[in-house]
């Protein structure tokens, strides 16, 4: 005996697809979409902004340990704009851990960051405005 299988007559008892078939499909998509589209659009410029202070922090806090380390004044001239513009004073590092130098604002878009050097700590701080 001989068993045959045929697949158009098994189609006819369930044609087309369930609900939940339709639904897993819909919500894979989704995630497809969602996750493409963040990629797509780019880093916001509040993140960028973040992003630029982080890197000013982390450059003057290697410059105040290398300046207590060589026990001499090292200064990281402003690549960034003051907040007051008619300054353009580099800020400087001393041996004693302390430091002196404008605040700096950084600005994208619409977003500004400042940056306060707190001279007894040699410290670059972010200051909410």
């Amino acid at each position: 005996m001989i068993l045959r299988f045929d697949l158009f007559s098994y189609a006819g008892k369930k044609a087309g697809i369930s609900i939940l078939e339709a639904l897993v499909v819909l919500a894979i998509l989704a995630m497809v979409l969602g996750l493409s589209a963040g990629a797509l659009r780019g880093p916001s410029p509040a993140l960028q902004l973040q992003k630029q202070a982080g890197i000013l922090i982390e450059k003057a806090a290697n410059l105040r340990q290398r300046a207590i380390r060589e026990g001499k004044k090292l200064t990281m001239e402003n690549q960034t704009t003051t907040c007051d513009t008619t300054i353009k004073q580099p800020l400087s590092f001393f041996p004693d851990g302390t430091a002196s130098g404008p605040d700096l604002c950084l600005v994208i878009a619409d977003q500004r960051l400042r940056l306060h050097l707190n001279a007894l700590t040699g410290r670059l701080l972010q200051v909410l405005e």
